[in-house]
C-alpha cells in the first residue's frame, strides 16, 4: 500500500516521539503506547518490518540494535502485562539491589484482574495497590521497599525474609519510621505477610540497627535456637560510651566480636584487637572473638563454645546470688 508524503512525514515525526518515549523505558514501548501517540496499527507494523524496531512480544517493541541493558527484560514484562502492572516480590528486591536475589524469574503485581497474562512473568492480582507505595526505579514501575518487604514476608521462608529486611534496613532502603508508616496504612488490611512484617519491625524497634555485615547475620542465624539473645551493633557504656560491638548479650554482659581473617591477621590488627578486648574486659564485659573461618567451616563447635561460656557465666551469677 502506497502512502503520501504527508503520511510519511507524519509517521517519521511520530516515530521520533516514540523513540524519545522509549528512551525512558530502556528502549522499549508497548503497542498501546505507540497507538496513544497517534500511530496506527499498520504504521506500527511497518516500523517492525523496517527492522528499525524489534517485536519482543506481540505487545512490546524495542529499538533495534540496542545492546542488552540491566533490567530490560523487566521493562518488557511490565509493558507486556499492560497498564497497572509493577515489578514486585523477589524481582523488586533485585532491582532495589538486595543481595541474594536475581531477575531470573520475573514477578509482577497488578491492580484488579486481567484476561491477558504475559508469558514473561508470574503475575499477582490484588484488590488494592496504593500509589503511595509505588515508584519508578531505572524507568521501571516497582513497589517501594516497604511493600516489597511485606510481599517477601508472605512468600519466603521466615529466615530469608528476615535477612532481606536486615539488609534493606542496613542499606537504608527503608527505616523503622517508614515501616511503621506502611504498617499503619495497612493496619486492617489482613494482607499476607503483614503479621510477620509487623513482628519483625517491632522486634527491631524504630531505632534498631541491623547487622552490618554478612558475617554478623550468619552469627545471628546460628544462635537463633539457643538461650542467648544477642543485640546487633550495640553501643556499650552507661555514663560513658565504651564502644560499639558486633553482638551483645545483655543478661550476661557477653560480647561477641565477628572478625574476618582477611582484615584482622596483620600485626597491627592483632594489637588493636587485643587492646580493644582489654578495654572491654576492664569495663566488665566478657568477650568472645570468632573468625569467618570458624563461622562457616566449624559452626557447631563455635556455637558450643559460646553457649558453654554463657552457662558458665550463668552459674557464676547464681553462685553470687546464693
Amino acid at each position: 500500500m502506497h502512502i503520501s508524503v504527508f503520511q510519511y512525514v507524519s509517521c517519521m515525526r511520530l516515530e521520533a516521539e516514540l523513540r524519545n518515549f522509549a528512551a525512558n523505558q530502556l528502549g522499549h514501548v508497548s503497542r498501546a503506547q505507540a497507538l496513544a501517540l497517534g500511530l496506527t496499527s499498520h504504521e506500527v507494523g511497518r516500523l517492525v518490518a523496517s527492522a528499525r524496531w524489534t517485536a519482543v512480544t506481540p505487545r512490546v517493541l524495542k529499538v533495534a540494535g540496542l545492546p542488552p541493558l540491566r533490567g530490560d527484560r523487566l521493562v518488557a514484562a511490565v509493558l507486556d502485562q499492560g497498564s497497572g502492572a509493577v515489578l514486585s516480590h523477589t524481582s523488586a528486591a533485585w532491582l532495589w539491589g538486595l543481595g541474594g536475589f536475581s531477575p531470573t524469574e520475573i514477578v509482577l503485581t497488578r491492580l484488579g484482574s486481567s484476561r491477558h497474562r504475559t508469558p514473561l512473568a508470574r503475575v499477582h492480582e490484588v484488590r488494592s495497590l496504593p500509589g503511595r507505595w509505588l515508584t519508578l526505579r531505572d524507568g521501571i514501575p516497582v513497589v517501594r521497599p516497604e511493600l516489597m518487604m511485606m510481599q517477601l514476608c508472605a512468600t519466603l521462608p521466615r529466615g530469608r525474609a528476615e535477612r532481606a529486611l536486615d539488609n534493606a534496613w542496613r542499606d537504608r532502603m527503608l527505616s523503622g519510621a517508614s515501616l511503621i508508616g506502611f504498617l499503619n496504612d495497612h493496619a486492617a488490611s489482613g494482607r499476607n505477610g503483614i503479621a510477620l512484617l509487623r513482628e519483625l519491625t517491632e522486634a527491631r524497634g524504630d531505632r534498631s540497627t541491623p547487622p552490618a555485615s554478612n558475617l554478623e547475620a550468619r552469627v545471628k542465624f546460628l544462635f537463633m535456637g539457643t538461650p542467648l539473645r544477642f543485640v546487633p551493633q550495640a553501643d556499650l557504656g552507661d555514663d560513658a560510651w565504651t564502644g560499639r560491638v558486633d553482638f551483645y548479650e545483655r543478661s550476661m554482659s557477653l560480647v561477641l566480636e565477628v572478625q574476618s581473617e582477611k582484615y584482622h591477621s596483620s600485626l597491627l590488627d592483632a594489637e588493636h584487637d587485643a587492646r580493644r578486648r582489654r578495654d572491654l574486659e576492664d569495663a566488665g564485659f566478657t568477650v568472645i572473638e570468632v573468625t569467618d573461618v570458624e563461622l562457616f567451616a566449624a559452626p557447631e563447635s563455635l556455637v558450643a563454645r559460646v553457649v558453654a561460656t554463657y552457662w558458665q557465666l550463668e552459674r557464676a551469677r547464681r553462685a553470687r546470688r546464693a
